[in-house]
């Protein structure tokens, strides 16, 4: 991706996650409920994209620093989960056509990471989306019932 790529779909790319499944009703409350109480803290939010999770933190007394970098996602069943991979997706936001890489990496590639970087991994989750999502959101082969959308959630702490 060009260095400049992003500002060219930025605002249409934040105005889509203000209300998205992945974002408004998945990401974004999983991570303010593992955060709890942040008044005082020091938070690093990787993976940032537009920023409205650092703006919730900081809205709760958290000092935030933010940066943005693709999510690991599990999302093709025949390639080799232990391989680093990466691919990209066009999208639409809004009638901004956008191009979005992505990448994998195994879980045990991203834990040895954070604790080569100085990290101790205090939560590892993978929450169900909001309950207040709503069903048109959805896909329909949910119907009804909870699941693993796409993201793995990580708490460090600084050692």
């Amino acid at each position: 991706m060009r260095p400049d790529h992003y500002d060219g779909f930025a605002g249409r790319y934040a105005a889509e996650n203000e209300s998205s499944l992945f974002n408004a009703y998945y990401e974004r409350p999983a991570m303010l409920e593992l955060a709890g109480d942040v008044r005082g803290r020091r938070i690093l939010d990787a993976g940032c994209g537009a920023g409205p999770l650092s703006e919730a933190l900081a809205a709760r007394g958290a000092v935030v620093t933010g940066f943005d970098a693709s999510p690991a996602r599990w999302r093709f069943p025949d390639a080799d989960y232990f391989a680093v991979a990466s691919w990209s997706e066009e999208y639409d936001f809004d009638g901004q056509r956008a191009t979005l890489t992505y990448w994998h990496r195994p879980l045990q590639a991203m834990t040895t990471a954070f604790t080569d970087a100085g990290f101790r991994l205090s939560v590892l989750s993978e929450p169900p989306f909001s309950p207040d999502t709503p069903r048109e959101l959805l896909p329909p082969e949910l119907d009804g019932r909870t699941a693993f959308l796409c993201f793995i959630f990580f708490v460090l702490e600084a050692r």
